[in-house]
């Protein structure tokens, strides 16, 4: 309806982007292969625009169980039919959220009337510009609207964002897990590269979720196998080489680069990486004595 799904696209690598930064590893997941969500810790739903009612009961179950949900505005919005729902989120996701949402204002902060605008103004309500939404939970960052704004009201949850005094975002205990509910499309604005927007991501990754091995300016990725491992490091830059220590989980005896098959000093549990721009560095790790 809105003539191509890139909306929805962007919504999608916006995550990926919060989760390779965060150094988490990111499975996605279908409405197929829902019944196999074990050690999933975090279930992100970007843009759920379409959502059958098995699908919903499902994802209730896994925030039952004590998983952490994240969402946002207008998730199932339509059935699998293709009709609208009354009341959003749809199904068991408004117990599961512990609130509903008021009607959505098509916000953004690229919003502006589109006839006798000679100037390119912007709208005289501030809701259709995409105001700040102030969190305070997990941490205090900003970010703008994107596309939509969707005031919520909560029943048994907790708000963690407002907006114009309004609720655009909350926290709710649900069984044994936790739900995230955000009034807007926070997927877009990380995919638009908004520091608050991934501040806030980073803040409800952290808070549930502990990577295995941190990177700050580079992106590293541990695959071990026990007595061995293999340690892939990303610089994301495109311009300029980084170096870093990065802390290992675990002491190994050898670290060798797998394509130039330099052997790499090890101090203790830490290992210095030097990566060019736009480039990886993959380790071997071994912890027996080097062959």
């Amino acid at each position: 309806m809105m003539n191509g799904d890139d909306l929805y696209t962007q919504s999608h690598i916006g995550y990926y982007r919060a989760v390779w930064r965060a150094d988490l590893h990111a499975h996605y997941v279908t409405y197929g292969t829902l019944d196999d969500l074990k050690g999933l810790k975090v279930l992100i739903i970007p843009m759920c625009l379409t959502l059958p009612e098995h699908v919903a009961q499902r994802v209730a179950e896994f925030v039952r169980a004590g998983g952490i949900l994240i969402a946002e505005a207008r998730t199932g919005l339509f059935d699998q039919r293709g009709y609208t729902q009354p009341n959003l989120p749809a199904y068991d996701l408004q117990e599961v959220v512990g609130a509903v949402e008021q009607e959505a204002i098509y916000s953004d902060p690229e919003n502006r009337p589109l006839f006798n605008n000679p100037a390119n103004e912007s709208w005289p309500d501030p809701l259709c510009n995409g105001p700040e939404i102030v969190f305070d939970k997990p941490c205090v960052a900003k970010v703008r609207a994107r596309a939509f704004l969707v005031p919520l009201t909560p029943r048994s949850a907790r708000p963690i964002a407002h907006c114009l005094g309004r609720c655009l975002a909350v926290q709710n205990i649900y069984g044994q897990g936790t739900a995230y509910y955000v009034g807007t499309y926070l997927g877009l604005a990380l995919a638009q590269e908004d520091a608050g927007a991934m501040s806030i991501m980073e803040g409800l990754l952290s808070h549930h979720v502990e990577p295995e091995i941190r990177g700050k300016n580079l992106r590293p990725r541990l695959m071990d196998a026990g007595d061995q491992a293999l340690l892939a490091v990303f610089n994301e830059s495109r311009r300029e080489s980084r170096t870093e220590d990065i802390r290992l989980p675990k002491s190994y005896a050898s670290a060798y680069e797998v394509y130039t098959r330099q052997a790499l000093p090890l101090n203790g549990r830490s290992l210095r990486m030097t990566v060019e721009p736009d480039s990886v560095c993959v380790v071997h790790l071994t912890s027996g004595q080097p062959s």
